[in-house]
Order: structure tokens, then sequence, then C-alpha cells
């Protein structure tokens, strides 16, 4: 029984079950603790930074990884408590598998590809995984909550969305090399040089590294870039009315408890 539950309080603190006390202090302590490694990535680019606080960075990679590798160790210690996961062995497997277990498990693995006999200045780049600890954020933030709602709920007119974003980038391309690759072959020299230019133009970046020349060719170029800014601006709009229906929902349910 004991065992039992200090394996309770294990999995409550971890999944910041009650959000009190030590579970609060923990949940600030881990965003403390991911916000100082992405810190530390960003600027361990700086050359000058780096040099002179690379015994920090390494004192903090080292305990960040202890402190990510035990948590992941309790993790899959504790998880039998969740009924989903009861079984010792293929629960313990399965909640493994989940997508934040599966995210800090890649946060902490290069680490240990240090102890391997093979080339580290390769393995020096998988540092950069270490950005994936800003998605831990997620377990103990309430937002992402809402926002996942929101997603769920509109995923229908996102996905139709993005598929006509697609389908307009791909023809674009398409009509674009037919107009352009006579005129310039080495411009347009193929349909993906194409699509390229129909990205960079439906999003108004416009690089000018490739560009219409033709009367044809300009004419579809900006009836192309037109075209763009309204659908890509389709996602926005439809994740921003779920935002809406969202808060108008909290607010009814908040007038009828009233």
């Amino acid at each position: 029984m004991p065992a039992k539950k200090l394996k309770e309080n294990i999995y409550n603190l971890l999944e910041n079950r009650h959000p009190q006390g030590w579970p609060r202090a923990y949940q600030s302590f881990v965003v403390f603790l991911v916000l100082a490694n992405v810190a530390a990535i960003i600027f361990g680019s700086v050359d000058g930074v780096l040099d002179e606080y690379l015994s920090l960075f390494e004192l903090l990679a080292v305990f960040s990884i202890v402190t990510f590798s035990v948590e992941y160790l309790l993790r899959l210690f504790s998880c039998t408590v969740n009924e989903k996961y009861r079984q010792p062995l293929w629960g313990r497997v399965k909640y493994a598998l989940t997508p934040m277990m599966l995210v800090d498990l890649i946060a902490i693995a290069p680490f240990y590809l240090y102890f391997t006999d093979l080339d580290l200045r390769f393995f020096w780049t998988l540092r950069l995984f270490r950005i994936v600890t800003i998605l831990k954020l997620r377990r103990y933030s309430d937002a992402h909550t809402t926002i996942m709602r929101i997603l769920r709920s509109k995923k229908e007119l996102l996905a139709m969305s993005i598929f006509f974003i697609f389908a307009t980038t791909l023809i674009a391309g398409c009509l674009v090399y037919s107009l352009e690759n006579t005129a310039q072959p080495k411009a347009f020299k193929d349909i993906p040089t194409a699509i390229w230019w129909a990205v960079i133009t439906m999003t108004t970046v416009g690089y000018g590294d490739i560009y219409p020349i033709t009367p044809w060719g300009k004419f579809f170029g900006a009836l192309t870039a037109a075209l763009g800014m309204g659908l890509f601006a389709l996602p926005a709009g439809i994740v921003t009315a779920g935002f809406l229906d969202d808060w108008r929902d909290h607010c009814n349910e908040t007038d009828k408890k009233h």
C-alpha cells in the first residue's frame, strides 16, 4: 500500500492533477528549466557568449538532462495509476508511445549519444533537438486545451482550406510554367521551380529570384498574388471564428450559472 500511494503521489505531481502546493511549484520549475534551455540554445549560437559562458551552458545541459531523464523514468513508473495504462508492461509501452512521452524521449536521447564511439562532431548538431523541450510546456498550460478544442471543432474547414491552398499552388505552378518556360527556360526550367515561384508569390514574400516576363505571365502573376492573399488568410480567419465561438459558448455558460 505505501508503494501504491507513493506511485499515486508521483503521478499526480508529474501530471499536475492537483495544481496547488508542490505540483504548482514543480510546474513552475519545469517551465523555467525549459525556457532556460531554449535561451541557452539561442544565445549559445553566438560565438562570444558561448566562449564566455560555456561552463554555465554545459552545467545547465547536464542538470536538465538528469532532471528530464529522472522525470521520464518516474512517469513510466507511475503511469499504471491511470486505468488506460494499468497493465505493468504493455501499459507502460503504450504510455511511452504517447506524443508527449515521445517528445520527452527526443529531448533527452541525443545527450546519451555522447557516450558512444561515434563521431561526436556530428552529434553536436543533435543538441539542437533540446529545442523540442519547449513542447513540454504543453503539459503545464491550460491554454493548449482551449486551442486544441478549437482546432478539433474547425478541423473540417481547416482541412478544406489547406487543400484549396495546396491545389491552387499546384495549378498556379503548372500554368506559369506553361506560360514562361519558352520565354525563360533557365528561370522556369521545370514545374517544381514554378511551384516554388507560386508559393513565394501567393504568400507575397517576393524574393525576386524568378519572375514572369511575358504579358500573360505578368497578368497571371498579379492574379496569383491577389488570390494568394485571400487563400492564405483563410486558416487564420477560421481559427479566429473558432475562438469567437468558444468565447460565446463560455459567456453563455457563465450567464446560465448566474
